[in-house]
């Protein structure tokens, strides 16, 4: 989904993403610019590993501001289109159009209904658990 210039300027951001990005960022000119210098004792290693643990740590808070962003949203309109499907299989099956359900359509069948329930469980978590409020500069 492609955002516009005012889409992005309504994004949750999440304090601590910008932060995560400076640190991963000086680390990487760190271990660059000073590689002779790390070379004694183990700060190469130690940065390094430091260097990957921020990068991981990135990766979970922009798949939560991704999240905050657009997951409850997507969720509902994945349910939505799940729940059409299974009303469709059903409402042809009943006019006739379909033949009663194999075992492998059955099972099918069960898994979009479990799927359904289960977004229908986790979406108010990801509701109240992903939004974070708007900066002042991000609610002008």
């Amino acid at each position: 989904m492609k955002q516009t210039h005012k889409e992005d300027s309504q994004i949750a951001s999440i304090p601590e993403l910008e932060e995560a990005e400076t640190l991963a960022n000086d680390l990487k000119q760190i271990l660059i610019r000073f590689e002779q210098e790390l070379v004694n004792g183990d700060a190469r290693e130690d940065v390094e590993k430091l260097e990957l643990w921020v990068e991981s740590y990135l990766k979970g808070l922009r798949a939560a501001q991704m999240i905050s962003t657009d997951g409850a949203e997507m969720m509902h309109k994945i349910r939505d289109q799940l729940k059409l499907a299974l009303e469709e299989r059903q409402r042809l099956e009943d006019d006739g159009g379909n033949p009663p359900p194999n075992t492998e359509q059955e099972a099918q069948l069960e898994e979009f209904t479990r799927a359904i329930k289960r977004i229908e469980r986790l979406t108010p978590t990801v509701e109240q658990s992903f939004q974070y409020p708007l900066r002042e500069e991000e609610k002008n």
